[in-house]
């Protein structure tokens, strides 16, 4: 049981929420049940109904007024939107990232990748997920365009969902890594036309299996 124990209930709400969607626990196209979740807080309904606010506008939730909020369900044109968003600003990211390098970027980038590494070593699928896009996210934090990097983290939060649901569809989460491997290959070489070509590919091709492995399991994808 998830039990809030300081003042900043909103917060810590807001994170428990949205780690069961991430999870799994709270599905797509699932109620959440207010009630059940106050309880199990400890709290009154008020902060989850503001913190269900808060999930509506990262685009996790949707609420209706008879309905109440469920977990927004994700369509393959959802899918395709963001991740052929993702790549485009990725593609264009790293080569802004190649053109301001420095010695304490590319640390930050080994860094991340030696994360994945361990994440995916241990097995855990949030976690690989939440090492997975924070690998991408040292590349746009350094690219040093302010606006690019505000249109990357509008879609992080769905982002992150869909990096968890990717995960579960790699054939091997070895291969995870060796693709960040060869982006961060790509990058040391110098080469911004390969790196451009190289985070793209990787990106479209993610999307790719997502889809494959939401279709081949239809009856428990979790979109219309």
């Amino acid at each position: 049981m998830f039990k809030i124990h300081d003042t900043s209930i909103g917060r810590q709400v807001v994170r428990e929420l949205r780690r069961q969607i991430f999870s799994g626990r709270l599905k797509p196209g699932e109620k959440v049940p207010e009630s059940k979740i106050a309880e199990e807080m400890g709290i009154s309904r008020g902060p989850v109904r503001e913190a269900l606010l808060v999930l509506e506008q990262e685009g996790l939730v949707a609420t209706s007024p008879r309905r109440g909020s469920r977990v927004v369900k994700i369509t393959i044109n959802d899918i395709r939107e963001i991740y052929t968003l993702r790549a485009t600003l990725e593609g264009f990211a790293v080569t802004l990232f190649m053109d301001a390098v420095s010695d304490a970027g590319l640390q930050e980038m080994e860094q991340a990748l030696v994360e994945l590494k361990q994440a995916v070593e241990n097995g855990e699928l949030m976690e690989i997920a939440k090492k997975n896009l924070g690998f991408h996210e040292v590349i746009l934090n350094n690219s040093k365009h302010g606006r690019l990097l505000s249109a990357w983290k509008s879609l992080q939060v769905q982002s992150r969902m869909l990096s968890s649901m990717t995960t579960e569809y790699y054939l091997g989460l070895t291969d995870l890594y060796r693709h960040h491997v060869e982006l961060v290959d790509a990058v040391r070489s110098g080469d911004k036309s390969k790196a451009q070509a190289a985070f793209e590919k990787h990106i479209l091709d993610s999307m790719e299996q997502l889809i494959a492995g939401l279709e081949k399991n239809a009856g428990e994808a979790p979109f219309e």
